[in-house]
């Protein structure tokens, strides 16, 4: 679940912008309130408008990615060595050891904690 408190709010149309690439308006509101292989984007509705997060569209990335290849990405890095394995139903993908943060650093979608104590700020939505 959202919590609008401590993720970033994105609307519909601004996650279109921020989601990897650049899907239509509607196949988020589908993935919202239909899912992607019994996965949802988390959302939310306040004041008539339905609201996503920067969060939660990497916990779907995240849990989508897994449901596929449900390797552990550090045993693909390593050929298929052994790491801990995690599958999507397994439960909720965490929301704060700090690789979700990382990850989504990284694909440019949201700068973690570190980044910004290192001078860098929040990026703008383009």
């Amino acid at each position: 679940m959202i919590d609008p408190n401590s993720e970033h709010l994105l609307t519909s149309a601004e996650a279109t912008k921020v989601f990897p690439g650049n899907p239509h308006i509607s196949t988020l509101i589908r993935h919202m309130l239909k899912g992607l292989g019994g996965i949802r984007l988390e959302s939310l509705v306040a004041g008539g408008r339905r609201f996503t997060s920067r969060e939660a569209i990497l916990r779907f990335i995240v849990a989508t990615t897994l449901k596929r290849d449900p390797r552990h990405p550090s045993e693909r890095a390593n050929g298929g060595v052994a790491g801990p394995t995690t599958m999507a139903g397994d439960g909720p993908v965490p929301r704060s050891n700090g690789s979700i943060e990382l990850a989504l650093d990284r694909a440019g979608l949201w700068p973690t904690e570190h980044a910004k104590r290192q001078g860098g700020g929040e990026r703008p939505i383009e």
